[in-house]
């Protein structure tokens, strides 16, 4: 995960709040379908969840999916959000759902370089590609940071220097950012365009 905005909105959400794990339905989180459960429910995401003490029987929901997941383990695809999904449907539990590419974006989404949290859940690690690493390249700055307060973790190695490789990507994120200019109407989002552009000529000054 990366962070790259105020998160400070997540304070004023209320009961269960997730992004939605478009396109995909609570069945392709099994290798086969869950007998007692509509499996052609959209699925939602285990990346971002929000949840506060209005919502059911902690406890019970709690220990509800750990006996779901030893009940379904042969059955499980992606960990424990095939479990998250039936314990919604369980409980009847109705989340609201907020926008995925705000809260937990994809790297790959063209939207990644303006939403809150980008979640790098696919294949492709930030920490094992140099090509996300040049993209994002404040999560490798917060990870040099981690090290330094005597954090562990996989070990990043560059052969290129990173500014160089963000050099490279600049005519990508001005055309990215020129395209959301004429989209976006928040101010939050324009202070995060410029920041962006003042970075990208921070760093053709030192080329």
């Amino acid at each position: 995960m990366l962070v790259q905005r105020n998160l400070n909105e997540i304070v004023d959400f209320q009961g269960l709040v997730m992004t939605e794990d478009y396109p995909w339905t609570v069945g392709d989180n099994f290798l086969q379908p869950v007998p007692g459960f509509n499996m052609r429910t959209p699925s939602v995401c285990s990346a971002f969840i929000v949840v506060d003490d209005s919502v059911g029987n902690h406890r019970e929901i709690y220990e509800w999916c750990h006996e779901a997941v030893v009940r379904h383990a042969a059955l499980l695809k992606l960990g424990d959000q095939p479990i998250f999904n039936l314990a919604l449907q369980n409980f009847s539990l109705r989340p609201t759902l907020v926008p995925t590419e705000i809260w937990q974006c994809m790297p790959e989404r063209e939207t990644a370089i303006m939403a809150r949290v980008v979640h790098f859940g696919g294949d492709e690690k930030i920490w094992k590609s140099e090509a996300l690493l040049a993209l994002f390249s404040e999560w490798y700055r917060n990870h040099l940071e981690w090290l330094n307060l005597g954090g562990g973790g996989a070990e990043v190695s560059l052969s290129v220097c990173l500014p160089f490789r963000e050099l490279k990507e600049r005519e990508m994120l001005l055309e990215a950012s020129d395209h959301f200019k004429e989209k976006l109407r928040s101010q939050d989002m324009m202070d995060r365009l410029i920041h962006i552009e003042d970075k990208v000529n921070t760093l053709l000054a030192r080329e």
